[in-house]
């Protein structure tokens, strides 16, 4: 990553097609290693009616207003954003992957504005919204792993761990802007994302849960650059890359987009260009730096931090920096 000065206003940004994250982390590899997984379209899962090109302009819209709601919140006070501020019901895309031993299926919102990686758990008292999938059963996995208060993952969930000291395990609680939560044990647990299987994998094992992300998700996959991510803990296989390819959303839905991990993470071709990734805190967030834009013939020198988020359709600015 490449420090630069700090800049304002912050820009919301989001990806339509290509998003590329490469970041320098303290892991070698004495063998090249990627994988590739597939992400699904939020529209698809829940409405497969939608398929027809006739319904796209509905899609379209959908997408737009879950993107604007997301920003009306991400704007009203930047200074106070968490590493939990994630609107999970207003993701786009859901990725599948594997948890436990024998492995259970799951679908997951693959978000870059957050760290933590929880599911729902199944136990008596759960306070789950309805869902397709089967809950997460912990007692059934021989790799699930409860974490201890002391440990250095309880430690790294700032504001978002605490210790039950009566069962000496960690516990987590995610608040999110529109109301949704979800709390929960921190665990080590098994997890497979298409042919690669990843042992130690910190989760959340999610027993009260309200949330608007629909059935078929059964919880947030965090893929943000903190201590706490999905990216940070698979540093020595992927070194810190990963991309993703997203189907446009007016093409056909049933086919999936592909989200690649490691080597098999690099564009390339002709057209490819690179730009610094920008690091200030909060370490959840991606930032770039934002230089102009051109409006016609008219270029605007703006020198502002444009963050990605993969859950907005379209790009955002702010009203002093559009005006």
């Amino acid at each position: 990553m490449v420090r630069t000065m700090k800049v304002d206003p912050i820009v919301t940004a989001c990806t339509s097609l290509i998003f590329a994250i490469s970041m320098t982390r303290r892991f070698h590899l004495s063998e090249a290693q990627g994988f590739s997984i597939d992400l699904l379209s939020r529209d698809f899962l829940q409405s497969p009616s939608l398929v027809s090109s006739s319904m796209s302009s509905e899609r379209v819209t959908n997408a737009l207003r879950r993107s604007f709601n997301r920003v009306n919140v991400l704007t009203q006070d930047y200074a106070r954003l968490p590493s939990t501020d994630v609107f999970p019901d207003k993701g786009e895309y859901l990725m599948k992957f594997s948890i436990g031993t024998p492995p259970v299926e799951t679908l997951a919102i693959a978000d870059t504005g957050s760290d933590l990686t929880w599911i729902r758990c199944n136990r008596p008292s759960s306070l789950c919204l309805h869902q397709k999938a089967p809950l997460f059963e912990p007692t059934h996995s021989s790799t699930y792993k409860p974490i201890s208060c002391t440990s250095s993952p309880c430690n790294s969930l700032l504001g978002s761990a605490f210790c039950d000291g009566f069962k000496g395990i960690c516990r987590y609680t995610a608040e999110y802007g529109d109301g949704s939560f979800s709390n929960g044990d921190l665990a080590a647990e098994t997890m497979k994302l298409g042919t690669v299987t990843i042992p130690n994998v910190t989760i959340g094992c999610g027993y009260h849960d309200k949330s608007s992300f629909g059935a078929s998700a059964s919880g947030i996959a965090g893929l943000g650059g903190g201590k706490a991510s999905l990216i940070t803990k698979m540093g020595p296989l992927i070194r810190g890359k990963f991309s993703y390819c997203l189907v446009p959303h007016l093409s056909e839905m049933s086919k999936s987009s592909k989200m690649s991990f490691g080597d098999h993470a690099v564009v390339s071709g002709h057209n490819v260009v690179t730009t610094p990734i920008v690091a200030r805190p909060p370490n959840t967030f991606y930032f770039l730096t934002l230089e102009a834009i051109t409006i016609g013939n008219k270029r605007i020198d703006l020198m502002a931090l444009l963050r990605f988020h993969n859950g907005m359709v379209p790009s955002h600015l702010e009203r002093e920096t559009s005006s």
